[in-house]
C-alpha cells in the first residue's frame, strides 16, 4: 500500500476520495430520509417525532444521521490506514516546527469574529452542546485528517503548491458529490466553493508549520462559530468573500512562500 501510493499519489487520492464518497453513501443506506408531501402523514407515521428531544438525544443526533456515519467511517479509515502506514508523525500529528507560522491563523480567527460580529445563540443545555461539538469536531477532524494529513503526505514530494491544490479540489469535488447527492445542486455548490477555499487556506496554515494541529484549530474554529451565530446582512457578505476569494488567496499565497519546514519521508 505504501509503494502504490507513493509511486501512483494521484491515482491514490482519487481513490481515496471516491471510497470517501462510498461511506456517504453508505451513512444515506443506513439512514434513509425520504421527504414527507404530507406532515399529517409524518404524525401518523411517526409521532415521536414531534415530541421534545431530551438532552442525551440531542447529544446523540449528530451520530444518529446519515453525516454522523459517513464522518466515523472517514475518521476510522484514515487513523486506520495513518497507523497501517506509520504515517502519523509524516501527515502532521505532531507539533509545529516553526511556531512562528501559528501567527497565519489570525485570518481563520477573524472570520470566526466577524460571524460572530451580529450575535450569536448558545447552545441550550449540554446535550445540544455535546451535539453542535460533535458534528463540527467529526466534520472538521475527518476532512483535514484526510486532505491535509493522509494525501497532503503523498502529495507533497510533487512541491507543496501542487499538493494544496489537489487536496482542495479533491475536497472540494468530494463535498459537492456529496451534498448534490442529497439536497439541491445550487447549495452543493456553495457548500463544495467554501470547501475548496478553507481548503487551500489550511494547506498554507499546514506547510509553514509542518503540523496538521494549526489548520485544524483554524478550521473548527470557523465551523464552530458560523455553527451558533446570527449573521446580518452585512456580516454575512463580509464572510461570503472571506471565506472563499479571501481564503483561497491567502492560501496561495502561504503556499508560494520560499521556505518552509522539510517534511518528514519528503526528499
Amino acid at each position: 500500500m505504501r509503494a502504490f501510493a507513493l509511486r501512483h499519489p494521484f491515482l491514490f487520492s482519487v481513490a481515496t476520495t471516491l471510497l470517501l464518497f462510498g461511506f456517504a453513501c453508505a451513512g444515506r443506506a443506513v439512514y434513509p430520509q425520504e421527504p414527507v408531501g404530507d406532515i399529517r402523514q409524518l404524525r401518523e407515521a411517526a409521532p415521536l417525532a414531534f415530541e421534545e428531544p431530551s438532552q442525551l438525544e440531542r447529544a446523540i443526533e449528530a451520530l444518529g444521521s446519515p453525516e454522523g456515519i459517513y464522518q466515523v467511517l472517514t475518521l476510522a479509515f484514515a487513523a486506520a490506514l495513518l497507523s497501517g502506514l506509520g504515517w502519523w508523525g509524516e501527515a502532521g500529528f505532531r507539533r509545529p516546527r516553526r511556531w512562528a507560522g501559528l501567527l497565519h491563523l489570525w485570518l481563520p480567527l477573524l472570520a470566526a469574529g466577524i460571524a460572530l460580529s451580529g450575535g450569536f445563540l448558545p447552545p441550550e443545555g449540554a446535550g445540544e452542546l455535546a451535539a453542535l461539538l460533535i458534528a463540527s469536531g467529526l466534520s472538521v477532524a475527518g476532512e483535514e485528517m484526510v486532505f491535509r494529513g493522509l494525501l497532503w503526505r503523498v502529495l507533497a514530494p510533487r512541491g507543496a503548491v501542487l499538493a494544496g491544490v489537489a487536496t482542495s479540489l479533491l475536497a472540494g469535488a468530494l463535498s459537492y458529490a456529496v451534498s448534490a447527492t442529497g439536497g439541491p445542486t445550487p447549495e452543493a455548490r456553495y457548500i463544495a466553493a467554501f470547501t475548496l477555499c478553507g481548503g487551500l487556506a489550511s494547506a498554507g496554515l499546514r506547510r509553514p508549520t509542518g503540523s496538521i494541529w494549526p489548520p485544524l484549530a483554524g478550521h473548527l474554529a470557523v465551523s464552530l462559530a458560523t455553527g451558533v451565530a446570527v449573521m446580518g446582512s452585512a456580516a454575512y457578505q463580509i464572510l461570503l468573500y472571506l471565506g472563499t476569494l479571501g481564503f483561497a488567496a491567502y492560501g496561495l499565497a502561504l503556499l508560494l512562500l520560499p521556505g518552509g519546514p522539510p517534511e518528514e519521508g519528503v526528499p
